[in-house]
């Protein structure tokens, strides 16, 4: 799981560049960025991937992107109502992550064994008529951070739950869209 570890009081304008390869990416700034990229994904059962993308050390989001997600379900998800909202940007944290730096670039690379193993559930995509919602654990959720359209759910350890995509839903391809 990754964690919740402050909150950007600052929020972003968020840009759908779903293509035919991949389901949903979303950038929270433009691509040129020249800091160093973290990634965390989650390889399952079943196969699915989900890449989101960090700077490091602040561990502020710049990009999420599902690359492989067999499990969609084309219905609303239930999302938590009255828990505690503060607008923002998550700042995950980066430091049980152990990156080492790439010479050949600006990526960290991380030891796979341990990226790997804290993440062997599947993802699963509820696509509803008004909303998209990534999926990542049933942990009952405590808090939303919000960067309108989107809702990160975090639970009571500060795990990131799910990612909701308000105003976003999958279309009949299976590409994101906004409504």
């Amino acid at each position: 799981m990754i964690k919740l570890k402050n909150i950007f009081p600052n929020t972003a304008t968020t840009y759908n560049e779903s293509d035919f390869y991949l389901k949903i990416k979303l950038l929270f700034e433009q691509k040129k960025s020249q800091e160093i990229n973290c990634y965390w994904s989650t390889l399952g059962p079943k196969k699915s991937l989900l890449e989101i993308g960090f700077k490091y050390p602040t561990g502020l989001i710049f990009e999420i992107t599902v690359v492989a997600a067999p499990i969609i379900y084309y219905k609303t998800a239930a999302i938590m109502r009255n828990i505690t909202e503060k607008i923002g940007l998550p700042l995950f944290d980066t430091d049980p992550w152990k990156p080492k730096i790439n010479p050949l670039g600006h990526h960290v690379e991380f030891y796979e064994q341990e990226c790997y193993l804290r993440n062997k559930n599947d993802i699963e995509i509820y696509a509803g008529d008004t909303s998209t919602t990534i999926l990542l654990s049933l942990n009952t959720v405590m808090l939303h951070v919000i960067n309108d359209p989107i809702v990160f759910g975090f639970d009571n350890d500060n795990n990131l739950c799910y990612i909701h995509l308000r105003n976003m839903t999958l279309n009949n391809e299976g590409f994101l869209e906004q409504i």
